[in-house]
């Protein structure tokens, strides 16, 4: 039985957007602003789905799992995405480089200052995010069966 962990709500859906809001739920089952996220924009093959390597994923309710191991340290990976593969939550590189991840990342003041953001300091802030999840999701999981689930709108 899976378990509710993350939403996503993308600020926009089908356009050039890559931004979003990621919420993470609580011990008391109430919502709360974990990030901002970074993705692709939205950019669908002829039959209307996700490109792989060049767009966000489609919106809907993921399981997710534990991944550590390889230079991106901790990070979920979602399952039963389709046709995409290996579409993770992770911490942001430097270069702000993805195929279709989710990154969760931190600007004050959003959204006027997510372009003066140096990108080192978005990846530190994005390194720390996950850490942040890292132990929410340590101090949710315990007793819980299942998977957790991240819900994108």
């Amino acid at each position: 039985m899976s378990w509710p962990f993350l939403k996503l709500i993308r600020r926009a859906s089908t356009n050039r957007d890559r931004w979003g809001t990621l919420y993470a739920i609580g011990k008391d089952g109430s919502w709360s602003q974990f990030s901002y996220t970074y993705e692709l924009p939205w950019r669908p093959n002829a039959k209307g789905k996700s490109r792989p390597y060049k767009s966000r994923i489609e919106p809907g309710t993921y399981e997710m799992m534990v991944k550590s191991h390889g230079p991106k340290g901790w990070r979920l990976e979602l399952l039963n995405t389709g046709h995409r593969r290996k579409i993770q939550i992770h911490r942001a590189h430097e270069s702000m480089y993805i195929e279709g991840c989710i990154l969760p990342v931190s600007f004050l003041g959003f959204p006027f200052e997510k372009q003066n953001e140096p990108k080192d300091i978005t990846a530190f802030f994005s390194i720390l995010k996950m850490v942040n999840l890292r132990l929410m999701y340590q101090d949710l999981s315990p007793g819980k069966d299942g998977n957790p689930t991240i819900q994108i709108q």
